[in-house]
């Protein structure tokens, strides 16, 4: 096998070793979509980011029609949960460079691409 890089419909194997397939970019997501596909696929926490001290979890939740950010952990270092907007997400979403990573954290909303 030579070291130069192949790309299939599936994954992209280069000196033997297969990386994850190129998502193509889902386009700039909303806050209603997001809303929309948490609400229409029963989605209640997403996870957001492993704190740097403990390496507890972080996260999003939705209460019926309202979104919250959960920045408590194990250290006590993150507050109370703050209310935020759906289009927060979104921002967050698409402020990803990489489209397999905005697809990524755009599936864990819900939203397919």
């Amino acid at each position: 096998m030579n070291n130069e890089a192949t790309t299939t419909e599936t994954n992209t194997e280069v000196g033997g070793l297969v990386e994850p397939l190129v998502m193509p970019d889902i386009g700039t997501v909303t806050g209603q979509q997001v809303k929309e596909a948490m609400i229409a696929n029963d989605i209640t926490y997403v996870d957001h980011h492993e704190c740097g001290i403990c390496g507890v979890m972080v996260h999003y939740f939705r209460d019926g029609e309202f979104l919250y950010f959960d920045p408590r952990c194990g250290c006590g270092c993150g507050g109370m949960p703050q209310e935020r907007e759906f289009e927060d997400a979104a921002r967050w979403i698409n402020m990803q460079d990489k489209p397999e990573i905005k697809a990524k954290l755009a599936r864990r909303f819900g939203i397919e691409a």
